[in-house]
């Protein structure tokens, strides 16, 4: 709870910076979280503010969902135009879409919005629609399975190297300024206490919520057993 007091929307210090804190303020907060995980810039641009979260090299859809997203709406246009499902799994999609909606909720009640791991149930579903659509398409044109499989390996391709050479430099940069996303201040200060024999002083840089982070370290770097990591962080001792 102390967790969800930090992050929920339903806190008054939180509330309070939009307003005076009351029920129509918290639903109007959650309608606004709620929208944030469909903005183009969440969904197709850049994915999650938090460079732990996302490499942001894509959006949470990948090219293959932003195929599947074009495709989706020619289907929909066709349904409205003819007014025939023939051929369309609706229930199957429609499943899908709500599946996917209503994942997005938990998210929606904490902040800051839009959270890629706190909505991270929506994109099994999202992928499921992806997959419908697609099949969709490929058999009503079998040629559209070489774009499908072409464009996956050319995602594929752009993002492993992306992962593997932009975003450890992005993130190096960052940590180099003083911006650390990846918890390098708590490893160099592991490295420190190593080399001078002081784990108290690590020790008191740990807060309850980071603890099983400061537990790996103690474990990794002063070879402490787990039980007696986790003593060591509540209680304090000499230097293993």
């Amino acid at each position: 709870m102390d967790r969800f007091e930090q992050v929920g929307i339903f806190s008054e210090d939180y509330l309070k910076r939009f307003g005076e804190p009351s029920t129509w303020l918290m639903l109007i907060t959650f309608a606004k979280n709620f929208l944030r995980h469909l903005h183009p810039r969440f969904l197709l641009i850049s994915g999650d503010w938090n460079l732990r979260h996302s490499p942001q090299f894509v959006g949470q859809l990948s090219w293959l969902d932003g195929m599947g997203l074009v495709l989706g709406a020619m289907l929909l246009l066709e349904v409205v135009l003819r007014r025939s499902t023939r051929g369309i799994p609706v229930a199957y999609l429609a499943v899908s879409a709500l599946g996917f909606l209503l994942a997005l909720v938990p998210s929606s009640l904490t902040q800051p919005p839009p959270h890629a791991t706190r909505s991270i149930a929506a994109w099994p579903f999202l992928a499921l629609l992806t997959g419908a659509v697609l099949t969709v398409g490929v058999t009503r044109a079998p040629r559209l399975a070489w774009g499908v499989t072409g464009i996956g390996l050319i995602f594929m391709a752009f993002f492993r190297i992306n992962y593997l050479t932009h975003y450890p430099a992005e993130a190096k940069l960052l940590s180099n300024r003083g911006v650390y996303w990846f918890n390098h201040d708590v490893k160099e200060a592991a490295l420190r206490a190593q080399s001078s024999g002081d784990w108290e002083a690590f020790r008191s840089q740990a807060s309850p919520f980071f603890r099983p982070l400061f537990k790996y370290y103690l474990i990794h770097y002063a070879n402490m057993p787990c039980r007696e990591a986790e003593r060591f962080l509540q209680h304090g001792r000499d230097a293993p």
